[in-house]
């Protein structure tokens, strides 16, 4: 199932910082138990809400403990309000030079998409 078929009824009915949960735990235990051997980057999507979910910013600085995670191998995205609350922003869908050139322009800070290159399985990495 494709996010955008749930995020809605999932932010309608006050459920993204329990799914931002799941996914932060999951996603750190994927990290450990394969994806982090290649020294892959780990990126998050978070849902501005989740930010003032309590116990939020400790569970994600407990997911660092826990699985021994370095810190500087985590990217966590928030789609609202990143720029008004200083944080680092990664644009997506990038496809081009020119709307990389805008998002520079703008003050984006990261940004993945075809431009950069085509997603490839996880084994291709190894």
């Amino acid at each position: 199932m494709l996010p955008a078929a749930f995020i809605p009824a999932a932010e309608r009915y006050d459920l993204m910082a329990a799914i931002d949960r799941w996914v932060i735990r999951n996603a750190f235990l994927e990290y450990e138990n394969g994806i982090g051997r290649a020294d892959a980057m780990l990126a998050i999507n978070l849902s501005a809400n989740s930010l003032s979910d309590e116990g939020f910013v400790d569970l994600i600085e407990g997911q660092f403990t826990d699985h021994r995670f370095p810190a500087q191998r985590a990217c966590f995205a928030i789609n609202e309000m990143s720029h008004a609350l200083g944080i680092e922003t990664v644009a997506e869908c990038v496809a081009s030079q020119a709307v990389v050139d805008r998002l520079c322009e703008v003050g984006v800070d990261y940004a993945q998409g075809y431009f950069f290159g085509r997603a490839a399985p996880w084994s291709d990495t190894y």
